[in-house]
């Protein structure tokens, strides 16, 4: 969830460095499930649940479940990977408590929460299943709070669900039950966070609207917006709405933060918030995901680093002391991160699946739920 894709350089410009060394992930053998021997390409952190793909398209979900966010046709929580139906997925989208994912024919489908028309379904029916949305080809798809962003095949952007700041974008605070067009720009990413929205137009300017209390539009004020505004006139190549703060990647790889910071999620080794964009230290990344109050990136060398709060170890680093700038992970390479409500998962570069963190809801996936303080791994 980037609610749905660094390091500090105060004083010397370097970050703190974990010596957290991380075992390799036991790929030998595959259990009764029958996901154990193949390896990761996807992952969706949301709200106490997790979403993942693997290298064979399939989609497994686990974790919280109370309004039927697994997919699995249940409202019950679980404790380790569901697969979701027999279908063959691209990408998902986990909000928090509905699920919207893109199948590999471009076909659009969503389940869970429904009481704001998250789903675009056109009611207000929670759905414990995937269910289809429309017949149009998609290409990019983002779950919020109760809302979703979507990019169609024609780059063109679509929005849905809770309405009540704005963050649909089509200038109203009336909730849409089914897809709106906004706009007739055309659009490259999105991303849905709680009561605001973020995106990027093919151009490279990037936009922002909704709910604003903090300064998470990043617009120089804490007044909402209930249509796009752009935010200055760099290019950027990735953004993540999160909670009450946003980050983004401009197209140089430089890291920018903004709004709510009250437990250093911003990573500017402060805890004031701010409604401008703020450059976090000098060096450049390549992939960002937010949580809740918490930051997690990873660096074109493949390390990834990890800020902000850790009261239910969200920061993987053993403790659950907060941090206000970024820490060094571990060891080894990393392809994907992705930071849920106060918990994290990510994919190393040999396809394995770690998880750490809040657990209270079975999240991690390990048939417990007890709260984990370092990385677990999805196959151990």
């Amino acid at each position: 969830m980037v609610f749905v894709k660094l390091k500090n350089c105060a004083a010397a410009g370097m970050g703190i460095i974990l010596l957290l060394i991380i075992a390799a992930c036991d790929h030998s053998g595959a259990g009764s499930s029958g996901y154990e021997s193949l390896s990761w390409n996807f992952i969706e952190a949301g709200n106490s649940y997790s979403t993942a793909i693997r290298e064979d398209g399939t989609l497994w979900t686990w974790g919280y479940n109370a309004s039927g966010q697994l997919g699995n046709g249940s409202t019950e929580n679980a404790l380790f990977p569901q697969r979701v139906g027999q279908f063959v997925w691209k990408t998902v989208s986990a909000g928090n408590e509905h699920t919207a994912a893109i199948r590999t024919d471009n076909t659009l489908w969503a389940w869970g929460a429904n009481s704001y028309g998250a789903l675009g379904d056109g009611t207000t029916v929670n759905a414990v299943s995937p269910q289809q949305i429309g017949t149009e080809a998609w290409i990019d798809v983002s779950a919020g709070f109760a809302h979703t962003l979507a990019i169609k095949s024609d780059e063109t952007l679509w929005a849905w669900g809770r309405n009540n700041h704005g963050q649909i974008g089509n200038g109203s605070t009336v909730t849409a039950l089914s897809p709106q067009q906004i706009g007739t720009d055309k659009w490259t990413a999105v991303s849905a966070g709680y009561w605001f929205s973020a995106g990027i137009k093919a151009d490279g300017t990037l936009w922002v609207w909704g709910y604003n209390d903090t300064g998470q539009l990043g617009i120089g004020t804490t007044v909402d917006a209930d249509t796009p505004q752009q935010i200055g006139t760099d290019t950027w190549q990735s953004v993540a709405a999160g909670f009450h703060n946003t980050v983004g990647l401009k197209s140089d790889g430089t890291l920018w933060a903004w709004g709510d910071n009250q437990l250093g999620q911003l990573g500017d080794g402060t805890t004031s918030s701010t409604s401008v964009p703020q450059q976090v230290g000098s060096g450049v990344y390549s992939s960002v995901s937010l949580g809740y109050y918490f930051t997690v990136a990873v660096k074109p060398d493949a390390t990834m680093w990890i800020w902000g709060a850790n009261g239910s170890g969200q920061l993987g680093d053993g403790t659950t002391t907060s941090n206000t700038i970024p820490h060094l992970f571990g060891t080894g390479s990393w392809s994907m991160i992705s930071a849920g409500s106060s918990f994290s998962m990510a994919i190393r570069g040999d396809g394995s699946l770690w998880s750490w963190g809040n657990n209270s809801q079975g999240q991690i996936g390990n048939g417990s739920t007890v709260n984990v303080l370092n990385p677990y791994c999805r196959e151990q």
